[in-house]
């Protein structure tokens, strides 16, 4: 434990500073004044020496509170901020051979895992890391049989048979560490850790390697990115292109035997914001952010040695985890000419004929017009550079944005977003000829989007209420897609901005959890349970002039009464153009806590994973999780 393994280490010492991230929306208007240059190729070279490195930062002159940001409701809801993800927490997380009738984890490439805040190990037990600690839990007597505290308070980790990664931020704040712990029996080992400067920005694994993407920026001029770590400075990349960017982005593969240290490394200048990992390369994004425009740098390395084989570049954002696909020696790239973040309001939309058009009822909305299309489809060569091969150009509605993107076969599926919900089907087959088949426009807007089988897709978000629904649609004719059934599942679930929430059952059923919180009418009110040594002085005194005495126990705090609320699992299945709820169990809440995954137990119950523990929701008991004392906060008991 405590192991810190780095390899060639050639660097001169940089005091790092911490990431600065960027807080508040930001507007279309401000990032489509000039639409970007063409997409095409990029060329990569080596720095010379650190000494060049140094040099390129203290010349740069990117705003350090704007330049480095990554896009995490690029993560997952067409993104979510980072580091979070996300891009990504626990859900029903199986291995491909475990039971449950569960078919393994919700992952944007088959056979490709990835770091949750939970993971399946066979059929009967689950590893979760929660407040700073891992549990190992038994399924079938609901108990926790091993734990180990100390580990990072936002761990997620991934199972591979008896080895459990361990990935997340430094309890000391000093960058990302990964540790790598085994699985004895019903216990819980600790083993060593390798840790790196940075954020992590994802994780996948595959067979028994890992694959660790990290950002660094070195906070001040002339500082160097990744100082002291596994590649050399000389072996740095960076485009031929002058660099306005401090950040780099660092992807390692780490064996699950021998020494915890990377079998191969890779750097490259730039901030990254999404990565996708697939049987023979790891794809990475970096955003760059200017004034009038956002463009995205896109960089291949090969899985097995990390080197890099072709970049390119595209106009715009990518639109989150799935806006990345690989298909046939060719990459497929969603993107948004816009990083507006705002909340959009959903309208109310009515029939015309065969197409639902937005009504004459317009509600207001927290987002600003944009003038023009603001989402493009692009597909590039991945044979040497990535050169743009076709595109579809822009589409949308004035203003709309991607809000989810899925690739299917030869087909993309894209729901765009400013007050409606228009659903796109684009036709891929043609690499240099995208086109879009179809359009249905439908209130309110889904995120994630779900292939169920060729002529069908469910997607999930929020309807013209406002509330969470499930909607299926039919896109048997690419040209006439249709929404044939729809379902409100409850006032939020998670699978709307983590598709980990997703759980893929067998027979073509799936489930999500879902919450409903309740309408505020009555105060509570609750006292701080005062530390071990700080209880309250019950004797007067109090000097001359100075404050007045204690009285004893602390104020209570009061608040609005949430309880009454629901939590629970929603079991869905399509039986021809519908959906059949097959099941849905609810347990009632305090309001303060919601259900952010569901585990599918061996008898075929369900628990809820919540901040704390698991929720059993056919009247068990729940399974408390075990915490870090120094992460768990403030401990409160009601009056």
């Amino acid at each position: 434990m405590g192991i810190t393994a780095r390899t060639d280490i050639r660097r001169t010492a940089v005091p790092m500073l911490g990431f600065v991230a960027l807080a508040g929306a930001v507007t279309v208007a401000s990032l489509v004044a000039t639409p970007p240059g063409p997409a095409g190729a990029e060329e990569l070279v080596r720095f010379d020496s650190c000494a060049e490195i140094s040099e390129w930062t203290a010349s740069s002159g990117t705003d350090l509170s704007l330049g480095q940001q990554h896009d995490r409701a690029t993560a997952d809801s067409a993104n979510a901020p980072l580091p979070a993800t996300a891009g990504e927490a626990a859900t029903v997380i199986a291995d491909s051979d475990a039971g449950s009738g569960q078919s393994g984890t919700n992952t944007v490439v088959q056979g490709v895992d990835e770091i949750d805040v939970a993971d399946r190990v066979g059929d009967d037990r689950l590893v979760v890391a929660r407040n700073g600690a891992l549990a190992l839990v038994n399924l079938r007597s609901r108990t926790v049989i091993a734990e180990l505290l100390g580990i990072p308070g936002d761990a997620r980790v991934s199972v591979d048979g008896d080895i459990v990664w361990v990935v997340g931020s430094r309890t000391d704040g000093g960058g990302t560490t990964v540790r790598r712990v085994t699985i004895a029996g019903d216990d819980l080992l600790d083993g060593e850790e390798w840790s790196t400067p940075g954020y992590v920005l994802d994780a996948r694994r595959t067979g028994d390697a890992l694959h660790l993407v990290a950002v660094d920026h070195p906070g001040q001029f002339g500082g160097i990115p990744f100082d002291g770590g596994p590649v050399p400075c000389h072996e740095v990349w960076r485009p031929v292109e002058p660099v306005t960017d401090l950040s780099a982005t660092l992807v390692v593969t780490l064996p699950a035997r021998g020494p915890l240290q990377p079998t191969a490394a890779a750097e490259i200048v730039g901030a990254g914001s999404n990565i996708l990992v697939t049987a023979q390369a790891v794809y990475v994004a970096t955003t760059t952010w200017g004034t009038d425009s956002i463009s995205t740098g896109l960089h291949r390395f090969d899985l097995a040695t990390l080197a890099p084989t072709g970049s390119g570049s595209v106009p715009g954002a990518l639109a989150g985890p799935f806006a990345l696909d690989e298909r046939d020696g060719h990459l497929r790239v969603a993107t948004n000419l816009s990083a507006a973040i705002g909340v959009p309001v959903p309208l109310g939309v009515e029939s015309d004929g065969d197409r639902a058009v937005a009504s004459d009822v317009v509600t207001d909305t927290a987002m600003i017009e944009a003038p023009d299309e603001l989402a493009e489809v692009f597909v590039l060569d991945t044979e040497n550079d990535l050169d743009v091969v076709g595109r579809t150009g822009r589409f949308g509605h004035p203003g709309e944005t991607i809000r989810g993107v899925r690739f299917v076969g030869d087909t993309a599926y894209v729901v765009t977003f400013l007050t409606t919900d228009p659903f796109w089907v684009i036709d891929l087959s043609d690499p240099a000829a995208p086109a879009i088949t179809g359009e249905l426009e439908v209130p309110g807007f889904s995120a994630y989007l779900h292939p169920v089988d060729d002529d069908t897709v469910v997607g999930f978000g929020p309807d013209g209420s406002g509330k969470v629904a499930a909607r299926l649609f039919d896109v048997t004719d690419p040209t006439a897609p249709a929404v044939v059934d729809e379902l409100v599942l409850g006032d939020d679930s998670p699978v709307v901005w983590d598709h980990h929430a997703y759980v893929t059952l067998d027979d073509g059923r799936f489930a999500v959890p879902v919450n409903d919180w309740p309408a505020a009418t009555q105060e509570r009110c609750v006292t701080f349970s005062p530390a071990p040594g700080d209880e309250p002085s019950s004797s007067g005194g109090g000097s001359a002039g100075g404050s007045a005495p204690s009285t004893g126990a602390a104020s209570p705090v009061c608040a609005p009464d949430m309880s009454g609320g629901r939590m629970g699992v929603a079991v869905l299945g399509v039986a021809g153009d519908s959906f059949d709820t097959v099941d849905r169990q609810v347990v009632e809440s305090d309001g303060s806590t919601s259900a952010e995954r569901a585990v599918l137990t061996p008898d075929g119950a369900w628990l809820l994973l919540v901040w704390d523990r698991l929720v059993a929701t056919d009247g068990g008991s729940s399974i408390p999780l075990p915490g870090d004392p120094s992460m768990t906060g403030t401990e409160y008991i009601t009056d």
